[in-house]
């Protein structure tokens, strides 16, 4: 699995568009993978409220939009609001995106399994909440993506 890790700004919006057509130019999303991302999101949001000290947003789409398997990990620069997964009508600001593109569900199952558990670990989540890039690609390439 590919990753990417990026510092972006925007809204929400913007971001997913930003991040969308990166994968594009990189020749791993088909194209319409980033009208489908948004709709997606419009729909199902993906903000998830971890706990008190964490928000993440795991934004994802149809398989079928994917060429090859990619985690985009993308820190935000600026307040970024997503809608909760789990109440669609409240906003969070969220800490990280972690954008999970794959041509196999299994592997989608399998990624959220990990990053779960990862995101009570107090390390992983001082890496995510300092903006520490580089300690925490080194840490996701150890840990979740093997």
């Amino acid at each position: 699995m590919e990753l990417l890790v990026e510092k972006v700004q925007g809204d929400r919006e913007q971001v997913l568009s930003y991040l969308a057509d990166v994968l594009l130019q990189k020749g791993f999303v088909k194209e319409g993978y980033k009208e489908s991302l948004l709709d997606r999101e419009r729909r199902f949001p993906t903000g998830l409220y971890v706990n008190d000290e964490l928000k993440v947003a795991i934004p994802h789409t149809e398989i079928a939009y994917a060429n090859e398997n990619v985690l985009v990990v993308a820190k935000p620069l600026n307040r970024l609001s997503f809608y909760r997964m789990d109440k669609p009508g409240d906003p969070i600001d969220v800490d990280v995106v972690f954008m999970l593109v794959v041509r196999d569900p299994g592997a989608y199952t399998k990624f959220l399994s990990k990053l779960t558990e990862k995101l009570t670990d107090g390390c992983f989540v001082k890496l995510i909440k300092a903006g520490d890039l580089d300690n925490l690609s080194a840490c996701i390439r150890e840990v979740l993506l093997v």
